[in-house]
């Protein structure tokens, strides 16, 4: 959870949600996958070819493109991944 880093990286703001919109949450462990060659799992990217749907549609498709992108389907590290759409 890098604790020890925590005041490095923290940040605070306020960013205007809109209902129906969606919004992922992710551990490192997604961003610092990788494919064979050392080259990192491209979040956004990937998350731009998502053909849509509900939450539960993002996550699926994201954990499948990860264990494709990174060959073998084996992740060296822990990754979640969740999803939720503000209520109307």
């Amino acid at each position: 959870m890098g604790l020890g880093l925590a005041a490095a990286y923290a940040a605070s703001g306020t960013i205007a949600w809109a209902p129906g919109d969606l919004v992922l949450l992710c551990t490192d462990g997604v961003l610092e996958a990788q494919k064979p060659g050392g080259h990192l799992y491209p979040l956004l990217d990937r998350i731009r070819s998502w053909p849509g749907g509900g939450p539960g549609s993002l996550v699926s498709f994201l954990r499948s493109d990860l264990l494709r992108y990174t060959g073998g389907g084996r992740l060296d590290d822990d990754a979640a991944l969740v999803a939720f759409r503000l209520a109307r």
